[in-house]
């Protein structure tokens, strides 16, 4: 028995989900001035991809994510990651409108990222807000982590890059590299979605031979 259309159209608007269809929708969670990665975004994020696990995972169920992000904090958009990369299912991620700073390091963990023709990736070292009381050790601290995430941010991106036309042989090193210069150049490093494709951060557009349309992406899973 088919369920009634409000509950399909109550969930995608309350919950974010539409749990037939095995879609799930990624965006702001905190209003206005909140960011687009954060807390709440992650913690309704992992409930629903859970959801969706608890009702058949495994490659022969396939899940699709529909992103717009233009960022937030490391730890919430790293734990959407891991929910993403650790997932018995395959996890198609579909980036409309900006796939930026942190929104652009999330669809890495997807099996297939597709690029709305429209749509625009950045990338760049992030921004650290510390406490304005913090002792020297403290300071240590953060500024080794914020080091850290740099590095695991290149290292994330030069292994996708490793399968774009333009780096294709590269090695991580090398890429890596070629990445701190363009954002030591431009600090925020804004491209288009077919630019991103020929990077390697993303594997089509919509619209291109065997993804013209969402149906046909959505048919492939």
């Amino acid at each position: 028995m088919s369920r009634p259309r409000s509950e399909t159209i109550e969930e995608l608007h309350e919950l974010g989900i539409i749990i037939n269809r095995r879609e799930i929708f990624l965006g702001k969670e905190s209003g206005p001035d909140g960011d687009d990665t954060d807390y709440k975004s992650a913690m309704k994020f992992i409930k629903n991809m859970r959801l969706l696990q608890q009702f058949g995972g495994g490659k022969d169920n396939p899940i699709v994510v529909h992103q717009m992000n233009d960022g937030g904090e490391w730890c919430a958009g790293m734990a959407i990651f891991d929910a993403i990369a650790s997932s018995e299912s395959h996890v198609t991620i579909v980036c409309h409108g900006s796939a930026m700073s942190m929104g652009s390091i999330i669809p890495q963990a997807a099996d297939l990222r597709i690029m709305m023709p429209n749509s625009v990736f950045m990338i760049h070292g992030g921004s650290t807000d510390v406490s304005d009381v913090m002792t020297y050790k403290q300071g240590q601290s953060w500024a080794a982590f914020e080091t850290n995430t740099m590095n695991k941010m290149l290292d994330i991106y030069a292994g996708v890059c490793q399968q774009g036309k333009l780096f294709k042989g590269k090695s991580v090193g090398i890429i890596k590299n070629s990445l701190r210069k363009r954002l030591d150049a431009k600090e925020d490093w804004i491209i288009n979605a077919r630019d991103a494709v020929e990077h390697g951060f993303a594997d089509a557009v919509l619209g291109d031979p065997g993804y013209s349309t969402l149906n046909e992406i959505l048919n492939k899973r």
